[in-house]
Order: structure tokens, then sequence, then C-alpha cells
């Protein structure tokens, strides 16, 4: 069975994982507009992801996975049915939302044959595998739906996807923490060090040397993440402070955060969300990655017009794999990095 969208009014995209993850659906989203302007988007995720779904104008609304998994089953299936959705999309699988759906009656149910719930709770089912898959995610998503009968696919390609985020997102400087600074016409830097163990992370004395080159090379450096992430790192830059180095980490919402890295020339993470925010609003984002599947740039390098990656060029390190350190991102120098910015 095919999916047909050019009847369709309404179809929902179910992605409930992080925020990373959501920047990169985004093209997708402006794919399907693309090719069917006539066609209502809901985007079901959850409530830390809020905003850059409020920001996306390819995104007709928002329906908060938070909310509506704590409701009773009834009331579940009562406010899906209420939408009056016509395709829903498991772009994440999850097997709850899946089961709703299908009690919600949606008429055409878009999941892998890759996950054995699917057989019960989508009636179309394309074969597609990402954890063998050598194509980039935001690549995979638009496959999916093009396996599905949903899209087109010729000339789509990951460097085509670029011009699909479609987001409107307005500057912001937090003039609080950073007093007369958003006029100075020095360029501004900002350090993204953790990435809440979604990815391998850049070791902090790297960062630390980076922070210091800028410095002397008369950049504004900003420290982000959050308050938890800041109290684990923060230490490392205890000798730079004060010296054209501030430390916002905690200090700002994901809105703030977006308008804040428009706002800036240059934003430096491992694969994170703050940095594939950074390539989707067009600034300098580059990306530190290990070379091993699935964690490689191929797979989740950003994609933006000024997106870059920085690789350690080594492919079989076992060591790379599962938890801890990774000592290919350790050979990442600073001086590379550096030479990006």
């Amino acid at each position: 069975m095919k999916a047909n969208i050019k009847n369709i009014k309404t179809v929902l995209i179910s992605r409930t994982d992080a925020i990373g993850d959501v920047v990169l659906t985004l093209p997708l989203l402006g794919v399907i507009k693309e090719q069917n302007p006539q066609v209502k988007i809901i985007f079901l995720a959850r409530s830390y992801t809020k905003s850059i779904i409020d920001s996306c104008k390819n995104i007709d609304q928002f329906l908060n996975w938070d909310e509506l998994k704590v409701l009773p089953l009834n009331k579940q299936v009562e406010k899906i049915k209420a939408l009056n959705i016509g395709m829903a999309i498991h772009v994440y699988p999850v097997k709850e939302i899946a089961q709703v759906l299908k009690k919600a009656k949606i008429p055409l149910r878009v999941g892998t044959q890759s996950r054995i719930y699917h057989f019960l709770t989508c009636n179309i089912r394309p074969r597609l595998s990402r954890k063998n898959s050598n194509d980039h995610e935001a690549l995979l998503n638009i496959k999916l739906c093009v396996k599905a009968g949903v899209l087109n696919g010729e000339n789509l390609s990951k460097d085509s996807l670029q011009s699909h985020y479609n987001l409107k997102v307005a500057p912001f400087w937090p003039n609080k923490q950073l007093p007369e600074l958003e006029k100075d016409n020095r360029k501004k830097i900002i350090l993204h060090p953790g990435s809440n163990l979604s990815a391998k992370n850049w070791p902090l004395n790297r960062f630390a040397e980076l922070a210091k080159e800028l410095i002397i090379r008369n950049d504004l450096v900003f420290l982000t993440g959050t308050a938890a992430e800041g109290a684990q790192f923060r230490h490392a830059f205890s000798g730079l402070m004060g010296e054209n180095l501030y430390d916002l980490t905690g200090m700002l919402s994901l809105a703030e955060l977006m308008g804040f890295i428009k706002s800036c020339d240059s934003l430096v993470a491992a694969s994170t969300g703050p940095l594939h925010i950074a390539a989707s609003l067009g600034i300098n984002a580059v990306g530190l990655y290990p070379p091993v599947r699935p964690m490689h740039p191929g797979r989740w390098g950003p994609i933006g017009a000024r997106a870059q990656v920085v690789v350690y060029p080594k492919s079989d390190c076992s060591e790379c794999v599962g938890a801890g350190a990774c000592p290919c991102m350790s050979k990442i120098t600073a001086d590379e990095v550096l030479r990006k910015i």
C-alpha cells in the first residue's frame, strides 16, 4: 500500500526525541509543503522542543506529547480524533504513540517495517534501515516518505535540504548579562562544550585552549549550556574568565538561545542540538565528530550554508563506539578548529 497525500488536508509528524533530531526533521516539512502546499502539518513533540517548532513556518500546529500522554487513553484518542488527521508519519517510532494513533483511526499511518509493532499499528510500512545506512539523518527522513509514496524524491540530496528549514527567529541579546556588547563589532563566538550525553564530546582542555586563542585574537567568547553542564565544565575556563570570555550557562531559555545564536558569528560544539540550530540559522556552525558509524558527520553532520565539520581522519577506532571518552575526539586540535572560525 502507498500513501496518497494529494487529497489529505492534515498530516501529523511524530518526532518526540531530542532537539537536534527535531531540527534535522524540519527540512522534511519544507519538502512536504513545497510539493503539497495545501497540507496542514501538525507536529507531535516534547515540551522542551516547542520553541523550535513554534519558529518553523512550515508547521501549522504543535501537539504536546508530554501533555497528551498523561491523559487517560480515551481522552488521548478523543483529542487526536478532533484534529481530523488524514495521515500520520512516525519519523521517530514510539510504540505507545503508534497504538494511540491507530485507536484514533487515522486513515493512513506510516511506520517502517523495522518495528514489529508497526505491523499492528501502521498500514503503510516502507522498508528503511537507519542503523545500516550511509545516508544523512535528514535525508533518511525524506526517504521514509518517498518510500511510503508521500513524496517525490527526485533531485533531493543532503545539500538541497538546507533551504527547507523555513525558520523565523528574531535575534536576541541578553542585555542583563552582557550589557553594551551587542553593538561590539568584534567577532562573537559561542562555545557549547556539553551534549547531555547525546554525542562524543571534545575534551574540556581543548575547548579551553580554543577559548584562549580566540581571546588572544580579540574575539568575544560565550559559553552556553544548561546550569548542570556549566557546573561540570566551568572550572576548565576559570583562568580565562573576565578576559572577553562570558559564561551564559543556565541563563537562557531555548527560545532565547536560538535568538542569541542568530546574533553571533560562529558556534562550536559536538553533535548536539545547538550545533544544528546554528546551522539551520545560517551562521558558521563548526561541528566536532568522531569518525565511526553511526556517529560520524556523514550521518549526523550539521546542514547549512555555512556548516563545517572537523573529524579526526581515522575510521577503525573501536574505542569511539559506546560510552566514555573517545581518543579520536582528543586528537582534534584547537588550531584545527580555530582555522574554521
